[in-house]
């Protein structure tokens, strides 16, 4: 019984064994874990599209419709936004080209992007 902890050696007499409980200081307030609660929770669609110079920029869309008319064939480009809509109201910009939804990248057909894209809209609230 050499190396047990003392929490588990018999002791003599009334004495108690001591416990001390470790803990850590919190890594995040409650209102943190509030907030990642509430986005986790709230429906989403992420847009990463490359813009003409190269750079790329993620737009997060919480309501539908998006507002944004696409070309029918990849890349799958922004060709018209609608007046109100969320396109618009994102700064979404007439020539960006979809890359990734919902941090996945683009399917090789047209047909499937657009089933990706149709699936990762649908659960968004309407506006």
């Amino acid at each position: 019984m050499g190396n047990t902890a003392s929490c588990c050696t018999s002791s003599a007499g009334n004495e108690k064994p001591e416990v001390t409980v470790a803990t850590s200081a919190p890594s995040s307030t409650a209102e943190d874990v509030k907030q990642a609660s509430a986005e986790s929770e709230t429906p989403r669609c992420v847009l990463r599209f490359v813009l003409p110079d190269g750079s790329s920029k993620e737009i997060v869309f919480t309501q539908r419709p998006l507002g944004i008319d696409f070309s029918r064939s990849l890349p799958l480009t922004c060709k018209r936004l609608k007046p109100d809509l969320q396109g618009e109201k994102k700064e979404v910009k007439i020539g960006w080209c979809v890359s990734h939804i919902n941090d996945q990248p683009l399917p090789v057909t047209f047909e499937e992007t657009l089933g990706t894209l149709t699936k990762a809209v649908s659960v968004l609230p309407s506006a």
